[in-house]
């Protein structure tokens, strides 16, 4: 799993690809800012709970609900365990690696 620490923060300013000032976010959600270690790049992952992460990207109801009985609420705070701490959750590696895929999918995504 990508290593990452998150600050909260309501409507953090994005960049233009053709201006590096920055520009106000015009979508009213609160996001969460995620700073991957991998690469020190930051991540805005848009304020999803589990259940529309699962739907949205075809999740499907069991890894949904581990997932929910397992306590996570965002699909940014998914990215804040590792993948031992998913296996321990009792999630198989094809849930796993569905999840780190939509995951990724979400990340890129965002930005």
């Amino acid at each position: 799993m990508l290593k990452s620490s998150v600050m909260k923060a309501k409507n953090p300013p994005r960049t233009n690809a053709s201006s590096s000032n920055p520009t106000p976010n015009s979508e009213t959600a609160e996001q969460e800012r995620h700073f991957v270690s991998v690469s020190g790049k930051p991540f805005y992952v848009p304020a999803m709970t589990v259940v529309n992460f699962c739907e949205t990207y075809d999740l499907g109801e069991n890894i949904r609900n581990r997932l929910e009985d397992e306590e996570f609420r965002t699909a940014g705070s998914i990215l804040e365990v590792s993948e031992a701490t998913l296996y321990d959750a009792g999630f198989k590696g094809g849930q796993i690696a569905e999840i780190k895929k939509a995951l990724k999918e979400l990340l890129n995504a965002s930005n």
